[in-house]
């Protein structure tokens, strides 16, 4: 069953990240900009020096993400 899930990413009303590692192996350029350039209100974050599994590899940095996103830019 095809749900057309690549053309209705523009249906996507409220804002969305996306995190890749710099040398992830499933998830390249072209493929995040054209992914999200689809996306009404996208940001991309490359963490660099990380393959596919940034949360495992860095943990630290998806927690200062998600911190931001929250509003809370103290460290914990």
């Amino acid at each position: 069953l095809n749900h057309d899930t690549w053309g209705r990413l523009g249906q996507i009303a409220i804002p969305v990240t996306v995190v890749s590692g710099e040398h992830s192996d499933t998830h390249q350029e072209p493929h995040l900009t054209t992914f999200v350039d689809q996306l009404a209100d996208a940001e991309l974050i490359v963490v660099p020096d990380v393959g596919h599994f940034v949360p495992m590899e860095r943990p630290e940095v998806i927690a200062s993400i998600v911190q931001h996103i929250l509003g809370d830019p103290s460290p914990r």
